[in-house]
């Protein structure tokens, strides 16, 4: 019985290691499904913070640096678009919600940093191959009590996108759900 119960813990302990070490790795590069993004938001009193995190595949088609002009031109094109907090996020222009900040991310833009500070043998940053746009939106509201809906501009302006999981903290309590390119309007 007792080298049962050992092989039993070596094994339940070989699987626990083998979960914990997938768990690192999927923190460490993160995963996606094209077709869906994700927006967290969280409102106290009059400053919401909302971040975005979608596929690259989804904003301008590829998951990697640039290698072309065109390529280099549709990732500009792209932080410029998710640059627009009031587009993007849909807030009511009744809330009177102004940027303070908007941070735009991902491997595939050079200048912005990496998600890990990884180096090749020649110094340049290694890219993951599954690259993905992380953006933070910082906003000042008026009128807080009016941010009760969001209409997203993302489908609109991102045409591959499909859907968008949205988790929300605000005085409505905690929220999540899913918005799609058929219904992207989203009420709390």
């Amino acid at each position: 019985m007792g080298s049962w119960l050992l092989r039993g813990s070596l094994w339940g302990s070989c699987v626990l290691l083998a979960a914990s070490a997938q768990a690192q790795a999927l923190r460490q590069y993160g995963t996606h499904v094209h077709g869906r993004g994700q927006r967290d938001l969280v409102l106290d009193g009059q400053r919401l913070v909302a971040e975005l995190r979608s596929p690259g595949a989804d904003i301008v088609g590829f998951e990697f640096l640039p290698r072309f002009e065109e390529q280099v031109a549709a990732v500009e094109a792209a932080a410029a678009s998710l640059r627009d907090a009031a587009r993007i996020l849909g807030l009511p222009a009744a809330a009177g919600c102004g940027s303070d900040d908007v941070d735009v991310r991902s491997a595939m833009m050079p200048d912005t940093g990496h998600d890990h500070d990884e180096r090749q043998g020649d110094g340049a940053p290694v890219i993951a191959e599954h690259a993905e746009f992380r953006v933070t939106y910082r906003l000042t509201c008026a009128s807080p009590e009016k941010v009760d809906r969001l209409a997203p501009g993302y489908f609109g302006t991102f045409e591959r996108t499909r859907e968008l999981r949205v988790r929300a903290v605000g005085p409505w309590g905690q929220w999540s759900g899913t918005v799609t390119r058929d219904r992207p309007r989203l009420d709390f």
